[in-house]
């Protein structure tokens, strides 16, 4: 059986089982309206759990299965031209400067791809006719973690939304960590944006993105301010993922009904990944080395990556101490009991979609951006069960607080009673209906502020929402869609954090991820040294072929991009041996 085969296999069997067992639960209390919910959360994550024992690369090419109905939809892609590359590639340099490009790796190996860079039209068949210059357009970022998913694969709910408001969507295939780390989907999104707008003017388009897709769209949209890139008419953002340091009290809760594992995401070692910070094990010269064979080089990484897991291994208890007490690394505090270079010295990256130091860089974790204001308005959608709850709630009251050039950002916050993260991608859901709906409501309220004679193609929708949005409607909404005022601000925990304590390492959160990964670094040891050595001899004795835009003076780009992107050279090697991008 193939792997992937057997990934859909163990992870719909235990799902199913895991699942039922769960809603009977409910069912045994008569509450049967979560039956569907409860089935859709646990086989998700049930699948999350088994694909830790699968290479990242595997799990990413069953994650690329056509989702899409090209019965009832017309779906066709187009090319991304150079032109609108080069140009999105200057801004983001203008707006990253000199420091910025430096920590994030140098100006131009971002710009490598392994395919032309191409974007989806989704549009209901039945709804097609002539379109006029003032059409309405979706501008769709799927999301998945910054290194699971497609564009197709997201099209079962992408076209729920062009459906819900009678307008085509525009969505672009992004390059994926860890072969493709930030700021490559941000390269990719501005491109598209850049490439849509030639045509279209940007009052008529409206953003949507979902979890890592959503915060891609808040980097995305901040950006363009800065730079002075016309924004949308309005922004539609479904359970933003904007804090990768995990910083914020709900990551930890045990209460939480949700398909997002608590220990984070894992995968088997393969030469993608896990990718260690590896240099400290790379001190040798590359001269040094070419004294070393392959098996030699191996043993040696292999000894210095024990030291390191065992250096981790030992230090655990002290992190168990301070578990205990609700603990955290700040990392800036030269009084932690820990070292304060904790966070950037730890041996393994955290996250696939960029290395440990850029965490907290406000263009892969938003929550850090330092003005959020004068943006399009905003819906903040997000689940009141989810792993993400409190970052979606912090940052939607950051949004309507900044003030950028005099001007705020309207935003209406929706937390929608039990459900998951991104419930609209879950099929048979109630709750999944309403936030669609509602969704497509407030886009067309943002599209009709500047084009007042609009009429969606949807007559269920009023365009019109139920109270004026001056600067903030902060709205709880029930299983059936009815809504209720939230609380206070000041009877929410996560709006009640100090701000010196954004950022820092949740101890729980940590240990969590730390057990997992030595279970699995525990079976594949060796795995990681060989695949490091191969790639430094190679390298050392000049058979190793990288990417023209990694080798340019003042690259340096992330160890997960170059493994997965350079290839041996085949007659120097005996037969031909890609480190590449499997999709």
């Amino acid at each position: 059986m193939f792997k992937t085969e057997q990934l859909a296999l163990e992870s719909f069997t235990d799902g199913i089982l895991k699942a039922f067992r769960h809603c009977f639960r409910f069912l045994k209390h008569g509450q049967k309206k979560h039956f569907m919910l409860g089935l859709n959360t646990s086989i998700l994550k049930e699948f999350l759990l088994d694909s830790r024992n699968y290479p990242v690369e595997n799990v990413q090419k069953f994650c690329s299965v056509n989702m899409s109905d090209e019965i009832n939809y017309k779906i066709r892609h187009v090319h991304i031209d150079v032109e609108a590359e080069d140009e999105s590639a200057n801004y983001i340099r203008r707006f990253l400067g000199k420091e910025g490009l430096s920590l994030f790796g140098g100006s131009h190996w971002w710009l490598h791809r392994d395919s032309q860079l191409k974007a989806w039209w989704f549009e209901k068949r039945q709804s097609m006719q002539h379109l006029s210059k003032d059409e309405k357009i979706i501008f769709y970022v799927h999301g998945g973690a910054h290194y699971l998913s497609t564009v197709r694969t997201n099209a079962f709910h992408i076209q729920k939304h062009a459906a819900a408001l009678g307008a085509r969507t525009f969505a672009p295939e992004i390059r994926l960590a860890p072969q493709f780390p930030a700021p490559c989907s941000l390269h990719d999104s501005l491109s598209s944006y850049l490439f849509l707008i030639r045509k279209h003017n940007p009052k008529n388009i409206v953003f949507i993105g979902d979890s890592s897709g959503a915060s891609l769209i808040i980097s995305l949209l901040v950006l363009m301010r800065d730079c002075g890139i016309p924004l949308p008419a309005g922004t539609v953002l479904n359970s933003p993922w904007v804090d990768l340091t995990h910083s914020l009290p709900s990551i930890v809760d045990q209460n939480t009904n949700d398909y997002i594992p608590a220990e984070g995401f894992h995968h088997r070692a393969s030469k993608y990944w896990p990718i260690p910070n590896v240099s400290s094990l790379f001190d040798s010269t590359t001269a040094s080395m070419k004294n070393l064979s392959k098996q030699e080089l191996s043993t040696k990484i292999h000894t210095s990556m024990q030291g390191q897991v065992d250096q981790l291994k030992n230090i655990i208890p002290s992190l168990r101490e301070l578990s205990k007490e609700n603990g955290r690394i700040s990392y800036r505090d030269a009084q932690d009991r820990l070292d304060p270079e904790f966070f950037y010295t730890f041996p393994f990256q955290v996250q696939f979609y960029a290395p440990n130091h850029l965490l907290k860089h406000p263009l892969v974790s938003p929550l850090f951006t330092e003005n959020l204001g004068g943006l399009p308005p905003t819906l903040v959608l997000g689940g009141g069960s989810e792993r993400l709850r409190d970052e979606i709630i912090y940052i939607a009251h950051r949004m309507s607080k900044d003030v950028y050039d005099g001007k705020p950002t309207k935003v209406q916050l929706e937390l929608y009673d039990s459900c998951c993260h991104v419930v609209t991608a879950l099929p048979l859901i109630t709750e999944a209906r309403v936030m669609i709906q509602r969704t497509a409501n407030f886009s067309y309220w943002c599209l009709k502020q500047h084009d007042t004679s609009y009429m969606s193609l949807n007559k269920h929708l009023s365009g019109e929402l139920s109270s004026s949005l001056d600067r903030m409607a902060r709205l709880r909404i029930s299983r059936d869609g009815k809504e209720r005022l939230m609380e206070p601000e000041s009877e929410i925990p996560s709006l009640q954090i100090p701000k010196d304590m954004l950022g820092t390492i949740q101890i729980e959160a940590l240990c969590r991820w730390i057990d997992v990964e030595l279970q699995i670094l525990s079976k594949d040891s060796a795995k990681p040294a060989k695949f490091f050595a191969d790639f430094k001899h190679a390298e050392a004795h000049g058979y190793l072929e990288k990417p023209a835009f990694y080798t340019q003076e003042g690259e340096n780009p992330p160890l997960s991009a170059v493994i997965a992107n350079s290839k041996i050279h085949p007659h120097k090697f005996g037969k031909q041996k890609y480190f590449r991008s499997c999709f």
